[in-house]
């Protein structure tokens, strides 16, 4: 890959060394415990919690039950509640759960759109949860090129629903280190 669960993961480490508490949702099963101790994140930390997730209603029932009990905990000064990331890793591979449903049925049929549309309606509602609380997100996404020619140049295909309710975005590409080698 471009390196997007490393900077991930070097983001979590940071956060908890600064005193954040870290939750990170992992849907590419690319941040196991001998990964993340390699990066010097200790699995076990108190103010560290990992989720192994596939749908995205996995990531609304987590994020919003935290949410819920942060607000309850923290009601009488939500501004100063304590620092928290959340990261998930990637939103490319949730599924619904419908799609989930039909592959352990032994059937794959299209999702007619539902996974661009649940997601978006998931990172809407994260922000609107999150906006006036002591808590960051920060996701990842696969970004394909797409082959038709504008002004000499392929556009990016990013999901208007994942890019506007950004602060940020990096778009990363895997180059080689010298020229000729992979």
């Amino acid at each position: 890959g471009v390196g997007k669960s490393f900077l991930l993961s070097t983001a979590a480490k940071s956060a908890l060394d600064n005193g954040f508490f870290v939750m990170m949702l992992d849907t590419e099963n690319a941040l196991d415990q001998s990964y993340l101790e390699r990066i010097g994140i200790d699995a076990n930390h108190d103010n560290f919690v990992y989720y192994g997730i596939t749908t995205v209603n996995d990531v609304v029932k987590i994020i919003s039950t935290f949410v819920k009990e942060y607000k309850e905990a923290y009601k009488e000064d939500l501004v100063n509640g304590p620092k928290v990331l959340i990261i998930i890793d990637s939103l490319s591979y949730l599924t619904t759960d419908s799609e989930l449903d039909n592959f352990m049925s032994g059937e794959i049929k299209g999702d007619q759109g539902q996974i661009a549309k649940q997601t978006g309606s998931m990172l809407k509602g994260i922000q609107h949860a999150i906006k006036a609380l002591n808590i960051t997100l920060i996701n990842t996404s696969h970004v394909y090129e797409n082959p038709q020619i504008i002004n000499g140049k392929g556009k990016f295909l990013l999901g208007d629903k994942i890019k506007y309710p950004q602060t940020f975005i990096a778009l990363l590409e895997k180059r080689p280190l010298k020229e000729g080698v992979a």
